[in-house]
Order: C-alpha cells, then sequence, then structure tokens
C-alpha cells in the first residue's frame, strides 16, 4: 500500500509539473497566467494523465525487475525492453484515459472520438513519454548504482570485522597463558 500511495504521489508530482511547464508556456507566448478553475481543471487533468501513466509503468518495471535478471551482458537489452515497454503502454494508457475523459467525461460517441485521434498528438505524447522514461531510467539506474556501492561497503565492512575478530582471537589465547 505504501508503494501504491508513493506512485500516486509521483503521478501527482508530475501532474504539477506538466501543468507548470503549461502555465510557462503560456507565459512565454505572451498570454496571462491565469490562475482560477480553468487552471484548477487542467491540473486534474494532468493527474488524470499523470497517475495512470505512473501506475502502469511503476507496475511494469517492477515486474521487469522480478523477471529480468540485471546483470552486464543484458544492459542493452534490457535498456531496449525498458523503453520500448515503457513507451508502448504509456501510449496505450494515454488511449484509454483520453477515451474516458472524452467519451465517458465529456459525453464524445466512441466514433468520434476515433475521428478525432490524430498523429501529431500521440507524436506529443510520444515526445514527452520518452522525456520521463529517459529520466526514470536514469533514476533508477543511479539508485542501483548506490544499492550496489552500499553492499559492497558492507562486504567490505563485514570482511574487515571478521579480519579483526580472527586477530583477536589468535591475540587473545596468548595473552591468557602469559
Amino acid at each position: 500500500m505504501k508503494e501504491f500511495n508513493q506512485v500516486i504521489t509521483i503521478g501527482i508530482i508530475i501532474g504539477f509539473i506538466l501543468c507548470g511547464v503549461e502555465l510557462v508556456f503560456d507565459f512565454a507566448g505572451g498570454q496571462p497566467i491565469r490562475i482560477n478553475q480553468d487552471l484548477l481543471i487542467s491540473f486534474g487533468l494532468y493527474c488524470m494523465y499523470s497517475i495512470p501513466i505512473s501506475l502502469v509503468n511503476s507496475y511494469f518495471f517492477r515486474y521487469m525487475n522480478r523477471n529480468i535478471v540485471w546483470n552486464k551482458s543484458n544492459q542493452r537489452y534490457r535498456i531496449f525492453i525498458g523503453v520500448v515497454g515503457s513507451v508502448f503502454l504509456t501510449l496505450v494508457t494515454v488511449f484509454f484515459v483520453r477515451m474516458m475523459d472524452l467519451v465517458g467525461i465529456k459525453g464524445m460517441t466512441y466514433a468520434a472520438f476515433i475521428e478525432s485521434q490524430t498523429a501529431s498528438f500521440y507524436l506529443q505524447v510520444l515526445i514527452v513519454t520518452s522525456f520521463f522514461s529517459v529520466f526514470f531510467h536514469a533514476l533508477y539506474f543511479y539508485r542501483e548504482l548506490q544499492k550496489k556501492k552500499v553492499k559492497e561497503q558492507k562486504i567490505i565492512a563485514g570482511t574487515a570485522s571478521a579480519q579483526f575478530d580472527a586477530l583477536k582471537n589468535q591475540l587473545d589465547p596468548h595473552f591468557l597463558f602469559n
């Protein structure tokens, strides 16, 4: 449950970031920054997309971590599968969330929804998805590298402790008999 809440929080943070980016682009384009109900609706829409995308990708990477062992021989394979899988799942998730938004919430017919889908929209999604996928892959690699370093340090510390104990055990009988 804790992991689920963390993923939801990450989705909300991503929604907040995307909403902020939209505000920056609006401001750079000469439009006034609007802090009103439209901004809240925009934030809600970003969260409506970012939370399911975060959940899908989180479960995908959890699945990959359990089923594809990370080692030097399959790094490229894992990166390839991770990026392609993440992008594909994100595009599928965006399609279904968009369908839920337009058909389920806004009342558009399914046929009109299918007609309204453009390649340019999904190209934009692909660009944003690729950026976030690369970012989270880099974050994951950094975290795994840090875990590996900590594990190595624990092994080194354990070895040093064992050597110290062995030396202490060799010295203790000497002092006892003298």
